[in-house]
């Protein structure tokens, strides 16, 4: 399972009407286990073979190895639904994991006011020598309008745009990547021509036609306007909207995408990418390890990776742009010998030492500011992501991020899929906003 422990895979979790959080109180599961170890449970997306994997696992064994009271499980999920399913129910039954991931900071108030969430402010103040190497993007992203404190630690960043089979280009006539969309489309049509898809989407996986529509918003609009929609100074049925959804429909008239992107999954639209049958992939680092394998991506020689581009008429957003900013959140009501292993664990798992494996096993960006990258031949795809992430004026992850009502991620992403499917840009931006009309009912 190559692509299940992507970030901007994106791991929000959609409210459920029936669900009704409970106080926390005590938790259904003991913190002892029948051995009488403290157990520290887990649920990330970190699943798989890939080296951000096998180096995510390696802490928890030699944790588990210098803590001979400490019993790790791990119940991490590859698949997005079965991660908000089991997080949802764990949730709802007043047992969430020790550590976890809540994508989507906007829908924390509600974690925050029932007490289901620690804030992390004091961890951060008690251990300046961890905590000083967090960049201020990352303390930024665990500050929640509205609430005092810390609410997360940081664990993950890095851009998201186009990686591009460079050879491809060279081939429509394209020596470099297109700065301005009118650029873009040009390419595309050439690209097709040639009998190349231009760009590989797997829309199966609704998660990457949201990832294409946030890159077309922040372009058009900016990513303070996807602060506006959650605060409701902007609506979804604002013609300057509806025109960032407009855009989803037109790359699918100029034929962008596979005529089956609807049926394909990620993973089928990555290896049309790796073996050279389409000229695009939309996603994030975390794809730069298959990238760089000629085993897995026979054209691996030829791929780069580029910001999206800009609109003619908006050149003031060219720098306003999709990262992979991502989060861990501590349970709420952990006390005594559990509460302090489970904090060391986390430290561990963000620390300088383990910052420093990750970029030079994985190619993946903690945002953190004191590690060091090793320059290798062949991460040149990660210095092409940490070059252009520097260039980055305003950041946002998804545009859903901003709301407050938690099923956003997935009505805005379902309602995108509708294009695809003929669905009018109108109506979607219609069915989006009655959602938040009716308060995510």
């Amino acid at each position: 399972m190559r692509r299940v422990t992507k970030v901007l895979a994106t791991i929000g979790i959609a409210a459920m009407a029936s669900l009704v959080l409970t106080a926390c109180g005590t938790s259904k599961n003991s913190s002892k286990s029948s051995g009488g170890k403290i157990t520290i449970r887990l649920l990330t997306r970190q699943v798989g073979d890939s080296p951000q994997v096998k180096d995510y696992k390696d802490v928890l064994k030699q944790f588990e190895k210098d803590h001979k009271n400490v019993k790790i499980v791990d119940e991490s999920q590859g698949d997005e639904n079965q991660y908000n399913n089991i997080l949802k129910t764990a949730r709802s039954s007043n047992d969430l994991p020790n550590i976890f991931n809540i994508q989507g900071v906007a829908n924390l108030g509600e974690y925050i006011d029932n007490k289901l969430i620690m804030n992390t402010e004091p961890i951060f103040k008690a251990d300046k020598k961890w905590s000083d190497g967090f960049t201020k993007a990352g303390m930024d992203y665990v500050t929640i309008p509205g609430y005092k404190g810390k609410w997360g630690v940081p664990f993950q960043a890095g851009l998201v745009g186009v990686y591009y089979n460079q050879a491809l280009f060279k081939k429509a006539g394209y020596d470099t990547f297109p700065k301005t969309f009118d650029q873009f489309e040009d390419a595309v049509k050439k690209l097709r021509a040639m009998g190349v898809t231009p760009i590989s989407l797997g829309a199966k996986d609704a998660f990457t036609v949201g990832h294409l529509h946030n890159l077309i918003f922040y372009r058009m609009l900016g990513v303070d306007a996807a602060k506006q929609l959650g605060a409701r100074k902007l609506k979804w049925t604002d013609p300057k909207v509806v025109k960032t959804i407009q855009m989803i429909k037109d790359l699918k008239d100029m034929k962008a995408f596979d005529p089956n992107a609807v049926g394909i999954g990620v993973d089928s639209a990555g290896t049309a990418f790796e073996t050279g049958k389409a000229a695009m992939f939309i996603s994030g680092v975390w794809m730069i390890p298959t990238f760089n394998d000629p085993s897995k991506t026979p054209v691996s020689k030829d791929v780069r990776f580029a910001k999206f581009p800009y609109f003619k008429d908006t050149p003031q957003f060219k720098d306003d742009d999709m990262q992979g900013l991502q989060s861990y959140q501590i349970r709420g009501d952990l006390k005594g010998e559990a509460k302090t292993l489970t904090i060391e664990l986390l430290k561990k798992l963000t620390d300088k030492e383990f910052a420093t494996k990750w970029a030079n096993d994985a190619g993946l960006i903690m945002p953190r500011s004191d590690y060091t990258i090793e320059k290798k031949n062949d991460s040149v795809l990660f210095q092409e992501n940490v070059d252009l992430a520097a260039t980055s004026k305003k950041a946002a992850v998804d545009v859903f991020e901003s709301d407050p009502i938690q099923s956003m991620q997935d009505v805005t992403r379902n309602a995108f899929v509708g294009v695809l499917q003929g669905d009018s840009p109108t109506k979607a931006a219609q069915t989006i906003q009655q959602t938040i009309d009716n308060k995510g009912q």
